[in-house]
Parts: C-alpha cells; sequence; structure tokens
C-alpha cells in the first residue's frame, strides 16, 4: 500500500492536472465558495480513499486469492463507505478506553459506536450480496504470486528505468 498508494496518486493527478489547468483558463478565477469548497474536498477525499482502497486491493489480491481462493472486485468500491465507518468506530473505541472511569460518557459512546457498527454491518452485507461480487478461482501458484509481485514493482519503478535511460 506504501508502494502503490503514491503511484496510483501521482498518475492520477497529472491526469486530472492537464484538464484543470484548461477549465481554470476557461473560468479566469477560482470561486471559493463554501459550496464549492465542500464539493472539491468531498471529490477529493472520495479519490482518495478510492485509490487508497485500490492500492490496498491490488497488494492482497494474490494474497487473497493464494488463502481464500476468492478475489473481490466490490471491495474497492465498498471501502470507500467502510474504511470512514470503522475510523469512526476505532476512534470512539480509543475514547471509551481513556474515559472508562466515567460511566455516562462510555455509555454514550458506547450507544454511537455499536449505531456505527449496524451501520457498517449493513454495508457489508449489502456489498457482499451484490452479483459478481466475489469470483472463485483456483489458488495461484507461489510462482505466480512472485511474478505478480515482481510486475507490481517494475511498474512502480518504470520512471526509475526511464530515467536511466536517457543518459
Amino acid at each position: 500500500m506504501i508502494l502503490i498508494y503514491p503511484e496510483l496518486e501521482n498518475f492520477q493527478i497529472k491526469e486530472i492536472n492537464k484538464e484543470d489547468k484548461k477549465k481554470k483558463e476557461d473560468l479566469g478565477k477560482i470561486n471559493k465558495d463554501f459550496s464549492d469548497n465542500y464539493k472539491n474536498n468531498f471529490y477529493d477525499n472520495t479519490k482518495k480513499l478510492f485509490l487508497l482502497s485500490l492500492a490496498i486491493q491490488i497488494g492482497i489480491w494474490p494474497i487473497g486469492a493464494f488463502y481464500f481462493q476468492q478475489v473481490s472486485l466490490i471491495s474497492v468500491i465498498a471501502n470507500i463507505f467502510v474504511v470512514p465507518l470503522v475510523g469512526i468506530i476505532l476512534y470512539l473505541g480509543v475514547t471509551m478506553v481513556i474515559f472508562f472511569k466515567i460511566s455516562f460518557l462510555v455509555k454514550i459512546l458506547s450507544r454511537t459506536s455499536w449505531i456505527f457498527l449496524v451501520i457498517l454491518e449493513k454495508i457489508v452485507l449489502f456489498f457482499a450480496k451484490l452479483p459478481y461480487s466475489n469470483f472463485q478461482i483456483q489458488s495461484p501458484s507461489l510462482f505466480f504470486i512472485l511474478c505478480y509481485y515482481i510486475i507490481i514493482i517494475l511498474c512502480l519503478n518504470r520512471g526509475r528505468f526511464y530515467a536511466g535511460q536517457k543518459g
């Protein structure tokens, strides 16, 4: 994930920046209105969540295929909803541990956490029930997994190889 996410973000930014420059030139000025900033932040955060989820999935697909003989295609999109909820639930859990002596606060936090857990379960079950969300496959060989990761590493380092050839 640490290696893949920055590359995905850089690739995406390079492609989008070409379009953004043209749009900014056409508009002539940037509107700093709250709704525009909110929309841009929402779009940026959603894009980052998607790219992070994609980076994680690229890294673990062969491992999941090896151990569980299945590949999930919907998980990249499902994680856009799941990851923020898990972050909130973890935050609430840590807060409960810190304030364990204050029972009324812990009750409020635990009920709030329970609500988020129920929402999380419903989201996970929804995506799990979608048709073609998981594919059963044969377990890949260790040679295939090794080749997969070598190809990923080569793709991530393609800029270094091209830079060395320009000399």
